[in-house]
């Protein structure tokens, strides 16, 4: 399965979810997100990358994911 996208702009925080795929007969969406975890102390932040099961909405597990720049 793949994800692409030609041109990504920034934006701040935020989450993306983008539009589901048949991945072995079972529809899955890729979530990005983005968060600070404590803007006080740092400027730090955390990107979390989850592929959901569509129609239950449960994240699954044990997924790899392979991400190039």
């Amino acid at each position: 399965m793949l994800f692409s996208a030609n041109e990504v702009y920034g934006h701040g925080l935020g989450a993306e979810t983008f539009p589901p795929v048949d991945l072995n007969g079972k529809l899955v969406t890729l979530e990005v997100s983005s968060s600070n975890n404590n803007p006080e102390e740092t400027e730090d932040q955390q990107i979390s990358i989850s592929l959901i099961d569509f129609n239950s909405k449960v994240t699954l597990r044990d997924v790899t994911f392979l991400i190039k720049s």
